[in-house]
Formats: structure tokens, sequence, C-alpha cells
């Protein structure tokens, strides 16, 4: 299974992308806590199909929203192989 994650600098960031995406997004979406593969840290992280970061992407500029980094998981079995998305 793969799907992409979008990571932010803060709690607030991440809300406030929640907060616009609910409302004008064409996607869906879920917050969940960051993958360990990611950061041992604490944070949360947008969850989405890998077929609609695009969108995301361009809600993103469109919003001017704060966002850290993209990336792509796969998941194998209980381990997760991870992705920076590179820019286009």
């Amino acid at each position: 299974m793969e799907y992409a994650v979008i990571t932010f600098n803060s709690i607030s960031d991440a809300l406030t992308f929640e907060k616009v995406a609910f409302s004008e997004a064409s996607f869906h979406f879920n917050l969940i806590p960051i993958p360990r593969e990611i950061s041992s840290s604490c944070g949360v992280v947008a969850r989405l199909a890998v077929e609609d970061l695009k969108l995301a992407e361009s809600l993103i500029e469109a919003k001017q929203l704060t966002v850290n980094e993209c990336h792509i998981l796969q998941e194998q079995g209980k381990r997760k192989l991870i992705r920076k998305k590179q820019e286009q």
C-alpha cells in the first residue's frame, strides 16, 4: 500500500491546513501521528492518496499554507519505505 504524507513545522500549521482543506479541498485526507520512520518527535501529518498529492500541493500554493515536506510511504509488511517527494 502506498500513500502520501505532508509534514508540518507545527501543530498550528497542521490545523490551519486541516481547516482550509476541509472547506475547500476536493480530496480526502486524515491527520495522523507522524510515522516514526519520518521522525521520532511528536506531531501530526496529513495522510492522503498519492494521486491527490498534486491537488494538495496546488491548494498549499494557492492559499500560501506553511508545510514542511511531502513524502511517499510504501508499506511492506510491518515496515514502511519512505521516499521524499522530489520537486518537479
